[in-house]
């Protein structure tokens, strides 16, 4: 049970986090579809738009949350399904979860709906009980195969020595459920020995999901830690990080937050990342959540406001010795992951504030900074709809019914 003084040390350590790492919160997973650009919009109920360059939304998909009759009696989880949630092959793919479940021997699960978006109404695909506790992500590949991606255990065997939180999954189709076909290896062979560490293990899940026409490009935001899948094959194509300076053992401790400041699809296929400068936030000691919470537990009568400015003023000392962005791009075809001699065009060496180090990719190649939600313009003139990702005359056709649900949002 919590007492007050936990709880007050669980808010705050979700405030902390959220204040600590604003790149996870502010950053919008974005895909290219066609020549459209398709968002999360949290602020439309969780629904999914299609934006052109001017930031006019084409097409609005709504939340499966709020899709009526769908068979998800189940809790909604945001934070995995945005982060997994992408378009593969005419369609939107997404993740459900529900309350834990008993299995017949006791053992604990956790009930996973995967569902897509096709022809304008969302479709049960089918379940999956994963065993509790963690939480999954999925890339949808081709011939009805997923890469699952767990924070916790290996799905397969969790007491094997070469743990993996990657494995694949394909569609029963005739029962509506996902069968568990073999792990994937991770592919980061100096971590072998550190995927015991639950804070090691978890850095593929709590990472960023980019998808171009071919590939899946996973980064983590804290470790520089990257992986490429290609979606024709449901494979790992390569692994490795985009610090050179990074060693195993920073690495299993969870690296530096916010180091990867953000992570989007270029239109030629490519995967651009905004980072800081791996020399000086290498030799950063300082932790201002630490700092914040050793403050909370040696002075319990301070107030929260007192103990959340006290963290304030340390993050903006770790942020102010920090302050160069360095841009790095990846090349899912070759493998190759390259540190760029300057920035995109629109982009900048300097940071200067989080939301103003947010960006969004242009068809043209350059970025935008300063991108976020608020960009979007809701009640845009209908046009026609992106193409599909495989290249052909088919569009995807707003229908007024769709393309008016968040209307009513401000």
């Amino acid at each position: 049970m919590l007492t007050c003084r936990s709880f007050s040390s669980l808010i705050l350590g979700m405030c902390i986090f959220a204040m600590c790492v604003p790149a996870l919160a502010q950053s919008v997973k974005g895909q290219w579809v066609g020549d459209s650009y398709l968002v999360f919009s949290e602020s439309r109920g969780d629904s999914y738009v299609f934006i052109d360059e001017n930031d006019n939304i084409q097409l609005t998909i709504p939340s499966v949350k709020n899709a009526v009759d769908f068979p998800v009696p189940y809790e909604f989880c945001r934070e995995s399904s945005w982060w997994s949630s992408c378009w593969r092959n005419d369609a939107l793919y997404t993740l459900a979860y529900g309350a834990k479940e008993n299995n017949e021997d006791g053992s604990r699960f956790t009930r996973w709906t995967f569902a897509k978006w096709q022809n304008n109404e969302w479709r049960l695909i089918g379940e999956y009980k994963a065993p509790a506790p963690g939480l999954l992500s999925a890339i949808p590949c081709d011939r009805d195969r997923f890469i699952a991606i767990s924070s916790a255990k290996d799905l397969s065997n969790d007491g094997r020595i070469d743990r993996t939180p990657f494995h694949l999954m394909s569609v029963i189709e005739d029962r509506k459920e996902i069968n568990l076909d073999s792990p994937i290896d991770h592919g980061q062979d100096e971590l072998r020995k550190y995927m015991s560490n639950p804070e090691c293990f978890e850095l593929a899940w709590s990472g960023k999901v980019v998808m171009t026409d071919s590939h899946a490009v996973l980064v983590s935001k804290n470790t520089g830690l990257y992986w490429i899948f290609s979606l024709e094959k449901a494979s790992l194509t390569k692994a490795g990080n985009i610090f050179k300076s990074a060693t195993p053992e920073w690495i299993a401790k969870g690296g530096f937050a916010g180091a990867v400041i953000c992570v989007n699809p270029e239109k030629n296929g490519t995967v651009l990342i905004s980072a800081l400068e791996e020399s000086l936030f290498m030799k950063e000691r300082a932790d201002a959540n630490k700092i914040a919470q050793d403050y909370e537990e040696k002075y319990p009568y301070l107030e929260f406001e007192s103990i959340l400015s006290i963290m304030e003023f340390y993050q903006k000392e770790i942020d102010d010795r920090n302050p160069f962005i360095v841009w790095y791009r990846i090349h899912p075809e070759s493998g190759k992951a390259e540190k760029l001699d300057a920035p995109p065009e629109g982009g900048t060496y300097l940071r200067s504030g989080w939301k103003k180090n947010i960006w969004r990719p242009m068809p043209d190649g350059s970025i935008k900074m300063g991108w976020n939600e608020r960009n979007i313009t809701e009640k845009a003139e209908i046009k026609p709809g992106p193409t599909n990702d495989a290249g052909g005359d088919k569009k995807i056709e707003p229908e007024s019914e769709i393309a008016s649900v968040g209307d009513d949002y401000d």
